[in-house]
């Protein structure tokens, strides 16, 4: 979905106004609950800010996909 080249960046407070989490109504608290297991990638500069590459979101949001098993 996002360009290498064009990486938007979310604090961990934005991350639920990203279009895929949008679609997905993935709440803040999801986020958190995420980085918090270490289940989402992200960056903490300076140790307060949690930052998040739309990249991050996208493979968080559609590496927990599953296929339904063929019959």
């Amino acid at each position: 979905m996002s360009s290498k080249n064009n990486r938007e960046v979310y604090r961990l407070s934005e991350a639920p106004e990203h279009p895929l989490a949008r679609k997905y109504e993935i709440s803040e608290r999801q986020f958190r609950r995420a980085v918090q297991s270490g289940r989402i990638s992200y960056a903490r500069p300076g140790g307060l800010i949690v930052l998040l590459t739309s990249e991050d979101i996208e493979n968080y949001i559609l590496g927990s996909r599953s296929d339904a098993p063929k019959r």
